[in-house]
Parts: structure tokens; C-alpha cells; sequence
């Protein structure tokens, strides 16, 4: 199947001094062309930095993004 997005194992953090403080971890996503997707959620949960992440404005730790 051709997906428009595909994350695997995606990981994301932030770095603070010596340490690493996870963000998201082994995400894995799949969206179809012309499927639309919605992400809610709590406040601090991360939306915005799979967002920043997707836009490749945000370094990931491991995992692949396909676009």
C-alpha cells in the first residue's frame, strides 16, 4: 500500500544537560493519500512536537519518517 506519511519506530526527546527526557517513543503511523487525521489530547502530551518532528523542525532520536 502507498502512504502519504509513514513513521517507524519514531523516538523523539529533548536533550537537557547530560540527559535525555523522551518525548515519544516507537511511534509508528501510516496515513493513506487523502485520509485526513486528527490529534487530540491532554496539554504536554507531545502534538505539537510530532508535528515539529513531521516538519523536520525537530531532530528525532531514532526511527524513520517517510513523506
Amino acid at each position: 500500500m502507498i502512504f502519504a506519511l509513514k513513521t517507524e519506530n519514531l523516538a523523539v526527546g529533548y536533550r537537557h544537560r547530560s540527559q535525555t527526557r523522551p518525548v515519544l517513543g516507537n511511534l509508528n503511523l501510516s496515513v493513506a493519500p487523502g485520509e485526513l487525521v486528527a490529534l487530540i489530547g491532554a496539554n504536554s502530551i507531545g502534538k505539537s512536537t510530532l508535528l515539529r518532528t513531521l516538519a523536520r523542525m525537530q531532530p528525532t532520536l531514532a526511527g524513520t519518517i517517510e513523506i
